[in-house]
């Protein structure tokens, strides 16, 4: 069954993982999709002496933030040179499921819909935003697939979290935008 997360700890995975698609994308390269095996989380343990000291200094201006869990990307067969045009021209194929109980990639609706074409085949570099919001949304409120209609986000509605899903779920890969305010 999948693991659920707090809102805090979706914030986290956003920034955390916001970090590493700006670092992959000014060299060059962006992702074309995540799934739940491609994120590593690394939590701190009362025993690690670096934070649990730190932590407990008064003079700490970061507080608990030493104890928030990160996150780190680890699937370099999912990884495209950017083109100097905006585009990811995919090469070689995505991963699929291979039974129910494999877990596949979360797509794009255009990923998606070139999947089963001949490859190679090109999109935006951001549809891997489409991608992480479709993660952050499995983890955060347990849904795998999309509905038509809204009504799944209702649990985060009108937060800063809600809009900024909707804003890299835009229909249009170009006008998507990975910005939470």
């Amino acid at each position: 069954f999948p693991v659920t997360i707090t809102m805090y700890v979706a914030l986290s995975l956003v920034k955390d993982f916001g970090k590493q698609m700006q670092a992959l994308i000014s060299s060059g390269w962006s992702m074309a999709c995540v799934g739940v095996d491609d994120i590593v989380v690394i939590t701190h343990r009362d025993s690690d002496k670096f934070t649990h000291v730190s932590i407990n200094d008064e003079d700490s201006t970061l507080g608990d933030a030493r104890m928030d869990p990160q996150f780190l990307f680890l699937n370099d067969h999912l990884l495209f040179e950017v083109e100097p045009d905006g585009t990811l021209n995919i090469d070689h194929t995505l991963p699929l499921p291979k039974s129910n109980k494999a877990k596949q990639a979360f797509m794009s609706p255009e990923l998606q819909q070139l999947a089963s074409t001949p490859i190679p085949y090109q999109v935006h570099f951001k549809t891997i935003f489409y991608s992480a919001a479709r993660l952050i949304i499995y983890f955060l409120l347990n849904v795998e697939h999309i509905p038509e209609d809204e009504a799944y986000l209702n649990p985060i509605k009108y937060t800063n979290l809600y809009w900024f899903l909707l804003r890299c779920m835009n229909p249009v890969p170009e006008q998507r935008k990975y910005i939470c305010i």
